[in-house]
């Protein structure tokens, strides 16, 4: 894309060409994606029903490049979160995309560590398909106007 593309242009791009026929959306997740502004508006129009668009289910995937900001508000005892099947997901909440976050709370998304087979990954996206319509989704955050910087939000 363009970078002296305005706002608005780049906005209506990536909701228009982009998210629009997509019916899950995967985030991935390094070091720095939190800052991103555009993964915060991709996740964002991902997460809302308009003419052109479905919502789309929504998960988050924690690439090996991802290095939790361990933060003892969150995690006193450790930067970890149990699982279903008791492994453990690494990771922070406070750099991850705060929009992502806010629907892992919620019940809409998921955050998953790197899958080790394509049957992993293709049961999660399943899983995503099937919660579109739990109305459980929460996208009430402003947008990013810029990219952010620090070690979390």
């Amino acid at each position: 894309m363009d970078p002296n593309y305005k706002t608005d242009a780049i906005r209506r791009e990536i909701r228009e060409n982009y998210i629009s026929d997509s019916s899950v959306t995967i985030v991935l997740i390094g070091q720095n994606t939190w800052q991103r502004k555009h993964v915060d508006w991709e996740i964002g129009y991902s997460l809302i029903t308009s003419r052109l668009n479905t919502r789309s289910g929504l998960i988050g995937i924690l690439l090996p490049s991802y290095f939790p900001h361990y933060d003892p508000y969150f995690y006193p005892n450790c930067a970890q979160r149990p699982t279903e099947n008791n492994s453990c997901i690494y990771y922070t909440p406070c750099n991850i995309p705060p929009r992502l976050y806010g629907n892992v709370q919620s019940g809409y998304a998921k955050i998953y560590s790197y899958p080790t087979s394509y049957c992993e990954l293709r049961k999660w996206i399943h899983e995503a398909f099937q919660r579109r319509g739990s109305g459980l989704h929460h996208n009430s955050r402003n947008y990013f106007v810029n990219n952010r910087n620090g070690s979390h939000w």
